[in-house]
């Protein structure tokens, strides 16, 4: 790879707002799902990147179920690749609890996530935008180490 094409991907990474190579709390990046019910916190796991539900913003949500939801791990097994994107991971749809494949790519503050069964070919793209920090977690705490 070219110095130019390392700073390209150096570059695409920080303005994504995701610190790869560091596992601090404040590596941590906040994404909105595509529906605006939840915001997922993405980090390092270990070795790898996942991403788990820190606050729930639909009123809907009944309080057993929020509870449940709290603090739920929904990506896992992420691992960055040399393009800036990240494969090999999975995701859990906490409604129908099924667990799908996933590849993700930050782009312009936006989280795709590429899910698909089997085949990459027959996915679908799920966009999240990018957010603040937030001031309180689901957990009612300011911390999202808690859990």
């Amino acid at each position: 790879m070219s110095n130019v094409q390392m700073l390209i991907v150096a570059s695409s990474l920080i303005w994504g707002g995701v610190a790869l190579a560091n596992s601090d709390s404040e590596a941590a990046t906040y994404w909105r799902s595509e529906d605006g019910a939840t915001v997922v916190e993405f980090d390092r796991c270990g070795e790898e990147y996942c991403g788990r539900i820190v606050v729930i913003l639909d009123d809907r949500i009944s309080k057993s179920d929020r509870t449940a939801l709290c603090g739920l791990q929904i990506i896992g097994a992420l691992l960055p690749l040399d393009d800036g994107t990240w494969s090999g991971g999975w995701l859990l749809d906490p409604e129908t609890e099924g667990v799908y494949k996933l590849t993700t790519r930050v782009d312009d503050a936006t989280m795709t996530l590429r899910v698909f069964e089997t085949i990459e070919t027959w996915s679908v793209d799920i966009r999240w935008p990018q957010v603040e920090r937030p001031a309180t977690f689901c957990n009612n705490s300011t911390s999202n180490k808690s859990w």
